[in-house]
C-alpha cells in the first residue's frame, strides 16, 4: 500500500475513517499489511499514531530502506555516482534531498516552493545540509529541464530512475516499489501471486502491474489506472475500503 493519496489523505492529514476500519479488518482476517512508499522515515513522523506500528513491514524510499521482522535493510546508491551527480547538481543549481543510513534526510538548499511541497504532504520540512560523503540509500532532485534529467540519469547508469513531475528519484540498482514488494513477499514465504497492491502515483504503476491484483485509486494517475486490474473510488470517497469489500477481503 502506498501512503499519500492511497491510505493517507493529505488535505486532512489523516487516514480516512473507513480506511482505518478496513485495515483493522484485514489484520483480523490474517492479511499481511505492508506500506510501500517513497517517503523517508523522517518524513513519516507526523503520520497518525499506530498507523506504521500496525504494519507487518514498512518499505521506504521505494526500497532504499525496509523495516521487517525487527530488522532494517538498506540498499545503497553507488558512491561514485552520488559524488558525480551531486557535483553536477551543485554546478547547475539543482536542489536535492538526500537520505543516508544514519537517520539523516536533508535538503541541499532552502527553497520556498520545495519547502511548501514537503509541508503540504508531510507536515514537515527536512533540515538543510549539503551532502558531505554520506552513504546514500535515496536521492530526490528537482528540475524541469529535460537535459539535466537526462544527464543525471546518465550518471546514475546502474540505478533505478523514477520521474514524476518536478521530482526525480534515484534508487539503488534493481530496487523499486515493485521489487521491494517481491522481496518482502518472499520474506513472508509468499510470492506476488499472493499480493494485492494499492497505489495512485507514477512510481506505483509497476507495483500494481506485478501484483496478482493491482488496485488504482480513483484519484490515481493514468499510468496506474492503465496497469491496474481494478480502479476503485477516490481516497476521499473510501476507495481503499470499497475495493477491499469488492474483493471480499473484508465485510461491511
Amino acid at each position: 500500500m502506498d501512503i499519500d493519496g492511497t491510505t493517507y489523505q493529505n488535505n486532512i492529514h489523516d487516514v480516512p475513517v473507513n480506511t482505518r476500519k478496513a485495515l483493522k479488518q484485514l489484520r483480523e482476517n490474517g492479511f499481511k499489511l505492508v506500506i510501500d512508499t517513497s517517503r523517508s522515515k523522517q518524513e513519516m513522523v507526523h503520520l497518525p499514531k499506530n498507523f506504521l506500528e500496525d504494519m507487518d513491514a514498512v518499505i521506504m524510499l521505494a526500497g532504499g530502506q525496509i523495516e521487517i521482522n525487527g530488522k532494517t535493510l538498506y540498499h545503497y546508491l553507488s558512491d561514485a555516482h552520488v559524488k558525480e551527480a551531486v557535483n553536477y547538481m551543485e554546478a547547475h543549481n539543482i536542489v536535492y534531498r538526500w537520505v543516508d543510513d544514519q537517520g539523516n534526510a536533508c535538503l541541499s538548499r532552502d527553497v520556498e516552493e520545495i519547502n511548501a511541497k514537503f509541508s503540504r504532504l508531510y507536515s514537515m520540512v527536512p533540515p538543510v545540509n549539503k551532502w558531505n560523503g554520506e552513504r546514500l540509500v535515496h536521492l530526490l532532485y528537482y528540475t524541469n529541464d529535460a537535459q539535466e534529467i537526462q544527464d543525471i540519469d546518465s550518471i546514475f547508469c546502474t540505478e533505478t530512475h523514477i520521474h514524476y513531475g518536478f521530482g526525480h528519484e534515484q534508487v539503488a540498482h534493481g530496487m523499486s516499489k515493485a521489487s521491494s514488494m517481491k522481496l518482502v513477499s518472499a520474506t513472508f514465504g509468499l510470492t506476488v501471486e499472493n499480493a494485492a497492491a494499492f497505489g495512485d502515483g507514477a512510481n506505483d504503476a509497476q507495483m500494481l502491474k506485478e501484483a496478482k491484483i493491482g488496485v488504482a485509486m480513483g484519484n490515481a494517475c493514468d499510468a496506474c489506472k492503465e496497469t491496474a486490474n481494478y480502479v476503485t473510488d477516490n481516497i476521499e470517497d473510501d476507495g481503499f475500503y470499497n475495493a477491499c469489500r469488492q474483493f471480499g477481503w473484508i465485510k461491511e
